[in-house]
């Protein structure tokens, strides 16, 4: 395995780590974890079906390539579901998981060629190296995240937003249906398993990649 394949499998790992987490929490299954959770807020104005079916059809135009217009036909007892302003911004979150998406599945198509080529001799133990760095990386980078979240979660949900999205597009008030489908104690408990689901599955390369490079050094 070159050097520059070595350093691009290693980077691919925490792509294809993180796309395939995202989608997993932009389902309906995630959903309906969710929303059963003891002490989630209610959603003021909708009942449990009507929050489900808002919020369900909303998450899957996020993964989706669906237009703006499939969220301004919602409607809610008659009246639009959303405002002009919260369809802009489910666009915007609609294109960064379509990025991370596709970041993630370039990565994956980068190691499935590494693991169908390189399965055997020195070259086994290097794909092995990689996904074992890969995984521990994983872990690094969601270190600070982790704190932040977990030490000074307001702080970092709006920083999270000002490096993601432009000012002025994702603030709403507390009584827009984007806040009330979705309260900040959703996201709160999203951004937790998110980050430990990444902890632990890069963990879980770690010591998969260990046993394929068979106690190679790392510098090596």
């Amino acid at each position: 395995m070159s050097r520059r394949f070595h350093v691009l499998a290693i980077v691919s790992v925490p792509l294809v780590v993180l796309a395939f987490n995202v989608r997993l929490l932009a389902s309906d299954g995630y959903l309906r974890l969710a929303f059963a959770r003891p002490g989630l807020t209610e959603a003021p104005g909708f009942s449990a079906e009507e929050r489900w079916a808002a919020a369900s059809v909303s998450t899957r135009f996020v993964v989706s390539t669906a237009g703006s217009r499939t969220l301004a036909e919602l409607r809610h007892r008659d009246q639009p579901l959303y405002t002009p302003e919260e369809i802009a911004h489910l666009v915007d979150v609609q294109r960064l998981v379509l990025l991370i998406t596709g970041l993630g599945l370039a990565g994956a198509l980068l190691l499935a060629v590494a693991v169908l080529s390189r399965l055997r001799g020195a070259d086994r133990a290097r794909l092995g190296l990689a996904l074992r760095r890969g995984g521990w990386l994983c872990v690094a980078l969601v270190m600070v995240p982790g704190l932040g979240v977990l030490l000074a979660w307001p702080l970092a949900f709006t920083r999270f937003h000002e490096v993601l999205f432009a000012p002025g597009t994702w603030q709403f008030p507390p009584d827009s249906s984007l806040i009330r489908l979705f309260p900040e104690r959703f996201w709160f408990d999203a951004a937790v398993l998110l980050l430990g689901l990444i902890v632990a599955q890069g963990l879980a390369l770690a010591l998969v990649g260990r046993g394929m490079a068979g106690g190679r050094p790392a510098g090596r």
